[in-house]
């Protein structure tokens, strides 16, 4: 359910990002590709930051430290 929540959250604000960028610059289809590009790489960044912190205190609770086990 957080992961839907999470997924559903950060497609909102991807798609209200985008259409107001879209609609206030006239860019060329060349920066428009690299905006896609960057953005989704920042969101990429966020999602894999969350992930690891989630799994950091998970590890945490459990009694093992901040060391990575799978």
């Amino acid at each position: 359910m957080a992961l839907f929540t999470l997924g559903l959250f950060l497609g909102i604000v991807f798609t209200i990002l985008f259409f107001w960028i879209r609609l206030s610059n006239r860019m060329s289809s060349a920066e428009w590709r690299k905006l896609i590009l960057a953005v989704g790489l920042v969101c990429l960044f966020f999602v894999i930051c969350f992930a690891l912190g989630v799994w950091f205190s998970i590890a945490r609770l459990k009694g093992e430290g901040w060391i990575l086990s799978a």
